[in-house]
């Protein structure tokens, strides 16, 4: 059994596209992997988005969430980059 904390982009996230640090470790040892969840048969029925349309909301959601904590008499922030691919993610930092 793992636990695993994710820490990425939301796109990636929601797009599924990303492995827990076990899922890595058992598949580069040879061993078969299976993630059970609790909302497993949740998921088997709703309807799948693609990638580009979760990368779509979660670019509008993050410009809304700068706008909205932006001071009115500065600049707005730099919006951090939200994307499925380029973006590394890590699921096992620092323990051993």
């Amino acid at each position: 059994m793992g636990l695993d904390i994710y820490v990425g982009t939301l796109t990636r996230y929601y797009t599924h596209n990303w492995k827990t640090a076990t899922q890595q470790w058992t598949e580069g040892n040879g061993y078969g992997f299976s993630r059970i969840t609790a909302e497993r048969d949740f998921f088997k029925k709703k309807k799948k988005l693609s990638p580009a349309s979760i990368q779509a909301d979660m670019e509008n959601w993050r410009n809304q969430i700068l706008k909205a904590i932006t001071p009115s008499e500065k600049q707005e922030y730099v919006p951090w980059e939200e994307n499925n691919e380029a973006t590394p993610y890590y699921t096992n930092v620092g323990v051993g």
